[in-house]
């Protein structure tokens, strides 16, 4: 989570990851997706960087992980 906060930010309606800007449009539909040991902590805390501008999501995390998430 903690490196997913220092590479993903959200200005305004610009998208940075790793320096590399994407605009968002009320168009735009972000998904996220991902499977691992780490994929609780960084759908955490992409929820916390994006917020209701998850479109939809689905994570596979490890067994007896806890924890909600609104937006995946």
């Amino acid at each position: 989570g903690l490196i997913t906060r220092k590479i993903v930010q959200l200005n305004d309606n610009q998208l940075v990851i790793q320096n590399k800007a994407y605009q968002l449009t009320p168009e735009t539909r972000i998904f996220i997706i991902g499977a691992g040991k780490a994929t609780f902590p960084v759908a955490k805390a992409l929820e916390e960087i994006l917020g209701e501008k998850i479109y939809k999501g689905a994570v596979v995390c490890k067994k007896g992980e806890k924890g909600t998430l609104h937006y995946i």
